[in-house]
């Protein structure tokens, strides 16, 4: 009765989950010495069922609260209160299962459909919530709140840490467009951008014309890119925008900079290259174009 009356006078998504593995511990433990249809197996198996139930009722009333009011984005970029209380719910769940003495398989089968309602609402109402912000703010709050995610589905049960690789290939995904964009609008403010999509379309034609023909790659075009292009690179202090610093985990940032730079690097060198060709303005006529070399802007870029 006790029972009974802390899964319906109170109600906790914790507290059901907890009471349902302590129930199906005792079920297990005690119906082989039972007769299937004895008064206390019949009870056990029923309230087993009751927690169940109340636990995934809970499960879908939360997820369900959180999709139909996203909470709206924060200043800092941070997940929501609404969202950190339901992580933090996560965490207890997940605890509560490393701690059953449930066999894996039954646990699991219990457990594992109900984190991923949890986690669905989640990603839903993320993406809800960061409807009205633009590129890198979007893709900013959304890698802090996929980090906190996966935070809170650290886990020693190898069935939690497969679930928890799901949302660090998300968060892989989401630093690579971060980069790609961060790449582009590092391009385009240094003034690199039309000169290296002069290149791709002087490659797409087969390398047909001359540089000198093709327009934002003749002489004078060139030298405006490049020499924007060296001035941007000495006078930042980032390649990154401002909205990155509110990227919640350091190894992201590390990891974007590090893309970024990569990417920047590459692009010049692919452009050099090119220049210095016989195809180009040739060895001698190149370097007077050219005024850093690959290596050198490397160590401007500090990669």
């Amino acid at each position: 009765v006790r029972v009974e009356q802390s899964l319906v006078f109170q109600p906790s998504i914790v507290l059901s989950y907890n009471l349902r593995s302590v129930l199906e511990f005792y079920y297990q433990t005690l119906t082989p010495f039972l007769y299937p249809t004895s008064g206390l197996a019949v009870t056990l198996k029923l309230l087993v069922k009751k927690a169940q139930d109340t636990f995934e009722k809970l499960a879908n009333v939360q997820a369900k609260s959180l999709l139909e009011s996203p909470a709206p984005y924060t200043a800092d970029l941070s997940p929501p209160q609404s969202m950190q209380s339901m992580l933090d719910q996560m965490s207890q769940l997940i605890r509560v299962h490393e701690d059953s003495l449930v066999a894996a398989q039954s646990k699991d089968l219990s457990f594992l459909p109900v984190l991923d309602i949890l986690i669905g609402a989640m990603e839903k109402a993320a993406v809800e919530s960061a409807k009205s912000l633009d590129g890198a703010n979007e893709a900013v709050y959304s890698l802090n709140i996929l980090c906190a995610l996966e935070s809170s589905l650290k886990s020693s049960e190898d069935s939690i840490k497969k679930v928890a690789q799901k949302i660090s290939q998300k968060i892989k995904d989401k630093v690579g467009v971060l980069i790609k964009s961060q790449s582009n609008e590092f391009l385009n403010r240094s003034g690199l951008s039309p000169a290296l999509k002069a290149l791709s379309k002087w490659n797409e034609v087969g390398e047909g014309k001359r540089f000198s023909e093709m327009k934002g790659l003749d002489e004078m075009s060139l030298r405006k890119s490049l020499s924007e292009f060296y001035a941007h690179l000495v006078g930042i202090s980032s390649l990154l925008t401002a909205e990155t610093d509110s990227l919640s985990d350091p190894w992201i940032r590390v990891t974007v900079r590090e893309g970024v730079g990569l990417i920047i690097s590459e692009a010049y060198a692919s452009l050099d290259r090119a220049v210095r060709s016989d195809k180009g303005y040739g060895k001698a006529a190149g370097t007077s174009i050219l005024k850093h070399s690959p290596e050198q802007i490397k160590t401007l870029l500090d990669i």
